[in-house]
């Protein structure tokens, strides 16, 4: 049952807000649909309000880590994350042109 959802604008400087509004809903999963800064924000701050929901995110970029690692590689353990695209930096793509 989804219990609560929340949105920002990728304007605003944080998602603090929403993120404490989803704890308090008591919510239990989290899935977020999160760009660049907010993908660190989201599992920072969910770290970071001891929170401890299931989390999932959905990313179009390749590079994860790249948003794992500001968050702390500490919070992102158990974090469920998916990717439909190809990392370039893969070798077994090497030969396709695309």
């Amino acid at each position: 049952m989804i219990v609560s959802e929340a949105s920002y604008e990728t304007s605003a400087p944080t998602i603090s807000s929403q993120l404490a509004t989803l704890k308090a809903s008591g919510a239990n999963v989290v899935f977020g649909v999160v760009l660049g800064k907010f993908t660190s924000q989201m599992i920072k701050g969910v770290a970071e309000l001891n929170w401890k929901p299931d989390l999932s995110s959905c990313r179009r970029r390749r590079h994860r880590s790249r948003f794992w690692k500001p968050a702390g590689l500490e919070n992102a353990v158990g974090l469920i994350s998916s990717s439909n695209q190809k990392d370039t930096m893969d070798t077994q793509w090497a030969m396709i042109p695309a």
